[in-house]
């Protein structure tokens, strides 16, 4: 168990809010020559700033202190460098906060109680610096007041005394807001090394959001689509077949139209008529030739004959 040092730290929602007179002096915004970065303890010499200056220019990033002319569609970056975090000055800045109680069993999460302080500060300087990208350095995290002294019990009792940096997405990168996640600093990082690593991984997932905008996946084919290739097809078909049925239509209409009734009755006519001429001359001829045979047997004379 490890017990922490009493040290006085201001509470986020108490910081100086930008464009006052005493602002610049708090953040020392003319000694960093920085326009995006608070330090009001100086964790960051100017040295370390104009080398921390390249990694902010190569993201295209702008300051969130740039009220009331705030020209471009950049986004808005701000870096606050924080020596104390006070997790009672969470507590009378927010009540989600839980309150540290001594001998809880339950030990405050410091990741949980750093992602707090940098949503306060976005909160509390969001009219006057909107910023689309808040990042936060805590050098360390305070869990006593004046009153109490806080035990806390850890499997890692460095963590305690070991910085944090806290990358907070909103507004225009509210998308990414999953990626808000404090991560402890290594002890052999300096503050400029971690800043730039946090902004490289910021480049990192700016790019990936970016290629999956711009490429869809290539198995996804929207509904859209589908609904409007079934259409063509049925559309397609039904052509085809009106087409047929007009075709057929004109064919017969350019065909001779023929009279039923004359033609059967023409038919029946010929028929008759061929017939009856083929059975008188049969009758007519055996007639004849019976008359013959008759007259020869009966001897009659020829002009008596019939």
């Amino acid at each position: 168990q490890v017990t922490s040092t009493i040290i006085e730290a201001q509470a986020p929602c108490q910081y100086d809010l930008p464009y006052t007179d005493t602002f610049p002096i708090y953040c020392q915004l003319n000694y960093h020559g920085a326009k995006y970065l608070c330090d009001p303890s100086g964790m960051m010499s100017r040295t370390e700033v104009d080398l921390l200056e390249s990694s902010v220019s190569s993201l295209n990033l702008s300051s969130a202190f740039c009220q009331p002319h705030c020209g471009g569609k950049q986004l808005r970056v701000a870096v606050v460098l924080e020596d104390v975090a006070s997790l009672h000055g969470l507590q009378s800045c927010s009540q989600s906060v839980s309150p540290l109680l001594i001998g809880s069993p339950r030990p405050p999460s410091l990741i949980a109680a750093s992602l707090e302080f940098a949503r306060l500060v976005n909160e509390h300087w969001d009219e006057a610096a909107p910023a689309d990208l808040l990042i936060v350095l805590i050098k360390y995290v305070s869990t006593t007041d004046q009153h109490h002294i806080i035990i806390i019990s850890t499997w890692h009792p460095s963590h305690l005394h070991r910085p944090i940096v806290v990358p907070y997405f909103t507004r225009r990168l509210a998308r990414l807001s999953r990626y808000s996640v404090g991560m402890f600093i290594s002890p052999r990082q300096t503050y400029l090394e971690a800043l730039k690593e946090t902004f490289a991984h910021v480049g990192k997932l700016l790019a990936k959001k970016e290629q999956i905008t711009i490429i869809p996946k290539p198995t996804t084919v929207p509904r859209w689509v589908i609904y409007s290739t079934v259409a063509l097809l049925a559309l397609v078909i039904f052509s085809v077949r009106l087409a047929n049925w007009v075709s057929r239509r004109m064919n017969r209409a350019r065909k001779p139209k023929w009279n039923t009734h004359s033609y059967k009755a023409d038919s029946r006519f010929r028929a008759g008529f061929a017939g009856g001429m083929m059975i008188r001359n049969e009758q007519s001829r055996k007639s004849t030739m019976m008359f013959r045979s008759f007259n020869k047997r009966n001897g009659i004379p020829t002009a008596q004959r019939i």
